[in-house]
């Protein structure tokens, strides 16, 4: 599944961190469809009956059952028309603060 096309830029920073270059046009639509395959794609490492309750039940040390969630996705979007960066450090810096 393709999600940006060869004139967008996608990259993966660090960790769990990747930027995506978009045009203003397409922003809201690319962020749609990224949250809507990570939410497609994520289920497949799942047992159904995990994901029909909204989490796993692990159990850890000494025998303590907790729940964790299951995984998820955020998306920031920033605009270079309203505020300039210098780099995506900047990026992160920004979005970082909401």
């Amino acid at each position: 599944m393709d999600t940006v096309s060869d004139s967008e830029f996608a990259g993966h920073v660090e960790a769990d961190d990747f930027l995506v270059i978009t045009s203003p046009e397409r922003r809201l639509d690319l962020a749609k469809r990224i949250c809507a395959q990570f939410d497609e794609i994520s289920r497949r490492f799942y047992p159904p009956e995990d994901i029909k309750r909204g989490y796993l039940v692990s159990t850890g040390r000494g025998g303590i059952r907790r729940r964790v969630p299951l995984m998820s996705i955020a998306v920031g979007i920033v605009s270079s028309q309203t505020k300039r960066f210098q780099s995506y450090v900047d990026v992160f810096d920004y979005v970082q603060r909401f």
